[in-house]
């Protein structure tokens, strides 16, 4: 994959002592239109992402800051939400319906199987955690 990055704004919220907790504010594409105030779809959300400071770093809370990550971990975060799950059922829905699995069921296991995955993430969270690195660019 290539070195490319991916940038936001944001501001530090919190200073921990080798750390600092950025608020970046994540906007669609509708979030910036001049007219968004008279249309329903219009979406901004705010996300907190701890940032491990270096020791030469001298921030104070309320900095404007850009952080950046690489586009791979992009592509990872993609994958690891939306993709992997999409496949799950796709490949139970269709070994299930292929087994003569009533319909509903084969639904309703494909669905289930959402469970174990979603689990299995929630416990590896530390170390996808650890694999997923900001950093606030010079």
């Amino acid at each position: 994959m290539s070195d490319k990055t991916i940038t936001h704004p944001g501001f530090i919220r919190k200073l921990m002592d080798d750390m600092a907790e950025v608020v970046i504010i994540s906007k669609s594409g509708c979030a910036s239109c001049e007219i968004n105030g008279s249309c329903s779809v219009s979406d901004m959300e705010e996300k907190i992402i701890d940032i491990k400071l270096k020791p030469q770093d001298n921030y104070k809370i309320g900095d404007e800051v850009v952080v950046e990550m690489k586009q791979s971990q992009g592509t990872w975060a993609v994958l690891l939400a939306y993709i992997f799950p999409f496949l799950v059922i796709l490949i139970s829905l269709i070994v299930l319906t292929s087994a003569d699995v009533d319909q509903g069921l084969s639904g309703l296991i494909s669905l289930g199987l959402l469970i174990p995955y979603y689990t299995i993430l929630y416990f590896l969270k530390t170390y996808i955690k650890s694999r997923f690195e900001y950093f606030i660019k010079a």
